[in-house]
């Protein structure tokens, strides 16, 4: 049975003056596919997000808000230009500088894994891009094979807020439930 991520939306009766049915109809989108962040682009030989960029990831943090156990991982490409240890290289960096944005909106480091795929995976083969007519058009290929998707890893993820084993003392030492009432820690080194 496949799994669905979670979905909301609003609706209103400012302005009905009777009573009628309101029906909003939701996708249902599921936790089995690979999925493209369009939007995402990165300039030629660079790794840090464009403006643009951050704008289009304000869609995938309210995904991960409104479905706080997923934990996903970013993919990210290359265009076919560099050798395959540069492009594997860049790619990772692509993919971090994604999830180092997402920390930086709140997400948990836990629910985040980032993976470079480099030239390995395009979308427009250098044979087709060499058909293209003008610099534009090929430009416009490689800057598509230069993307970021992601895709759903686990659907059981915890979130911090929801572990209610284990917290920390001031100290930074972690305290198991049965000593939090008698304020003992637990001491691994038998001191």
């Amino acid at each position: 049975m496949p799994k669905y991520l979670s979905d909301n939306g609003k609706e209103t009766t400012v302005g009905l003056e009777k009573s009628t049915d309101l029906v909003h109809d939701f996708e249902l989108r599921t936790t089995k596919k690979i999925i493209n962040l369009p939007n995402v682009f990165y300039d030629l030989d660079k790794w840090d997000l464009r403006p643009e960029s951050k704008e289009a990831l304000d869609g995938l943090i309210k995904t991960l808000t409104d479905n706080p156990n997923i934990v996903i991982k970013i993919m990210s490409h290359t265009d076919s230009r560099a050798d395959h240890t540069h492009n594997d290289g860049l790619s990772q960096k692509r993919a971090q500088s994604v999830v180092d944005y997402l920390i930086d909106q709140g997400i948990e480091i836990d629910r985040l894994e980032a993976k470079g795929y480099g030239k390995h995976k395009p979308l427009i083969t250098d044979r087709a891009i060499g058909k293209l007519r003008t610099e534009e058009e090929k430009e416009a290929a490689h800057q598509s094979n230069r993307r970021t998707e992601f895709s759903i890893e686990r659907t059981d993820y915890i979130p911090m807020n929801k572990r209610g084993n284990m917290d920390e003392n001031p100290d930074g030492e972690q305290l198991l439930e049965e000593d939090k009432e008698e304020g003992k820690t637990e001491d691994p080194g038998g001191k």
